[in-house]
Order: structure tokens, then sequence, then C-alpha cells
């Protein structure tokens, strides 16, 4: 028998943080930087967390609040090459900027 206990806030974070490094390498070879916010993190962290599934969304919410703004702001050449990219949490919602 394997019991698994449910993760706890500090563990949500951690993967949120790892996350948002794999994001930073893949933006990287774009030559873009990115800055996020802890009120960022924290909100992709409550939002991507399930009490059923755990971390599971996390992905899912990390591709529809963060990964879709950024590719949208590349199409419309509002993120070039050599941009820093600052990701921010306001009134429960991402804001994704250009510095």
């Amino acid at each position: 028998i394997i019991i698994f206990h449910s993760l706890k806030e500090s563990q949500i974070k951690k993967i949120v943080d790892l996350q948002f490094k794999k994001i930073a390498q893949r933006l990287k070879d774009k030559k873009i930087k990115i800055k996020v916010s802890t009120e960022a993190k924290n909100l992709i962290a409550k939002e991507g967390y399930d009490p059923l599934f755990g971390a599971r969304p996390l992905k899912r919410v990390l591709q529809n609040m963060v990964l879709d703004k950024i590719a949208m702001m590349i199409i419309e050449g509002k993120i070039k090459e050599n941009n820093t990219v600052k990701i921010d949490a306001k009134n429960n919602e991402i804001i994704v900027e250009t510095v």
C-alpha cells in the first residue's frame, strides 16, 4: 500500500518555480528574459492546485494564464529578441508586459 499525502502550499510553489525555470530556458533560446513577481507565482500556485488532482492542473493553468499571452505578444510583435518580459498579478489576473 502506498499512501500519498496532499501537497503543501510550499511544495506547490516549488513546482511553480521549476515550471517558470523551464519557461525561462525556452524563452532564453529566443533571447527573451522573464521576471516573475511573487504575486504571479502565488496566483499560479493557487489556480494550479486542486485537492483531488494535486499539481496536475498546473501546466494547463500556466499555458492558459502565461504562455498563451506571451505567444500572442510575440506574434503581434510586442515581444522581440533581447526584451525582458515582466509577469505580474493584479486583481487575480496575470499581467504580461515588456520592460
